[in-house]
């Protein structure tokens, strides 16, 4: 990996996770997605538009900074996701 270049291996990675993950909630949901909306894949375009696509996108905006400036935030990140798990 060059100085300031991204790791291809992590990225594909992530990538065939969550493609995975959209198979996984397509075959899961085919038959209660008809039946609640009528569309086969209403719920995998849901996640793909609405959870997919902003993932992707938000991986590409925060690889390209730094990860060093993240340190100051780090207790501001970790009492939110605290938070936020302790409220599921």
């Amino acid at each position: 990996m060059r100085s300031g270049g991204y790791d291809k291996i992590l990225v594909l990675d992530v990538l065939l996770l969550a493609v995975f993950g959209l198979v996984m909630i397509s075959s899961a949901s085919v038959v209660l997605s008809y039946n609640e909306f009528g569309n086969n894949y209403y719920y995998l375009s849901h996640q793909f538009v609405y959870g997919f696509l902003p993932g992707i996108l938000l991986m590409c905006v925060l690889s390209r900074i730094d990860y060093r400036k993240y340190k100051k935030y780090a207790p501001l990140f970790s009492t939110i996701a605290d938070r936020v798990d302790s409220d599921v």
